[in-house]
Parts: structure tokens; sequence; C-alpha cells
């Protein structure tokens, strides 16, 4: 698992949509894949950066890495 530090951008039940400023782009992450502070994503607003734990494959697949 890489940690990273992304802008909360929505989410639904299934996924999350982060803004990744490396890449200028939104990239939606499976819910189910990541490890993430439920609490955090309660109160998480537009704009927010949120602390996220991605695996390795996906975050290379998704261009985090």
């Amino acid at each position: 698992m890489e940690t990273f530090e992304l802008e909360y951008v929505h989410q639904t039940h299934d996924g999350l949509l982060v803004y990744d400023d490396s890449q200028q782009e939104e990239v939606w992450l499976p819910k189910s894949e990541i490890e993430y502070d439920s609490d955090e994503l309660d109160v998480a607003t537009p704009g927010d950066i949120i602390e996220l734990n991605i695996p390795e494959w996906l975050a290379k697949k998704e261009g985090l890495i």
C-alpha cells in the first residue's frame, strides 16, 4: 500500500472520485480496493485533501505513480 494525499471531489456507495494534482485529472477509485478513514470521508467536502492508502498495482494503473 502506498499513502497518497489527494483532493476529494465526490463519492458514491462503491467509489471515490479524487483529483490528482500531478496528473491534473480526476480519478475514480473503488472503495473496496483502498483504505481510508470513513469518518474523514463523512465530513469531506469538494476541495478537501484526504489521505488514502492505495495498493501499488492500482496506483500504477491509475497513473498515480
